[in-house]
């Protein structure tokens, strides 16, 4: 099952310094984590996010004392060790925090999946941690597929779903007007050509028309 889980704010810790390491904090920056890289070494890219202020990095030996006096939310280990990566691992469940080690499936309680961004839209893709490089493939053919008014009918509705807050009690004539704005022709042609604000002048009308 695949869970979006809110990283907003949340203490999370990228062990390691490698460039997958440099992948996975990005990801977790883009979710609004507050990240922290431990490791030996560092990536030029894990370093130019540290001066941007971006996220922190501590120069640190990995081992289970990294533990002692900090309780992560969530951690992500990719030290490309085996052995070190099942030793940090339990030692990371061990003060509660969620873990996930990469390419080791099996130890993880969640697995970043490939996501895809266009506008406010995300769509993650998972393989349950089987093939990331097939993941991956299928983020770049979905990312093809997705248009503009697709991006734009998401802000209608959003815009749709607020207005209608206050005026149709009833959650299912809520659901069915907002259907029945995505399957408006004239609306998806105002979006098609970008027109938003015109197409909420259009929902605005679908919405008074349930009202009666």
């Amino acid at each position: 099952m695949i869970v979006d889980l809110n990283l907003q704010g949340k203490d999370v810790w990228v062990l390691g310094g490698n460039k997958e390491c440099e992948m996975k904090a990005e990801k977790l920056l883009d979710a609004g984590a507050k990240v922290s890289v431990l490791s030996h070494s560092f990536t030029s890219g894990i370093r130019k996010l540290n001066e941007l202020g971006k996220l922190s990095i501590h120069q640190s030996i990995l081992d289970n004392k990294i533990f002692r006096n900090k309780r992560p939310y969530a951690v992500i280990i990719c030290t490309s060790k085996p052995k070190l990566d099942i030793t940090l691992h339990d030692s990371a469940r061990s003060v509660g925090a969620l873990v996930c080690v990469v390419d080791t499936p099996h130890l993880n309680d969640f697995n970043m999946s490939a996501i895809v961004k266009v506008g406010d839209i995300r769509i993650g893709i998972s393989t349950g941690g089987l093939s990331p490089a097939m993941a991956s493939l299928l983020r770049r053919r979905i990312e093809k597929v997705i248009k503009i008014e697709d991006v734009l009918q998401v802000k209608l509705q959003a815009f749709a779903r607020k207005k209608m807050k206050n005026l149709i009690g009833s959650p299912a004539l809520r659901k069915k007007v907002v259907y029945q704005i995505a399957s408006d022709k004239y609306v998806k042609s105002l979006l098609e050509n970008q027109q938003l604000e015109q197409a909420k002048e259009q929902a605005g009308k679908i919405i008074q028309s349930n009202l009666k």
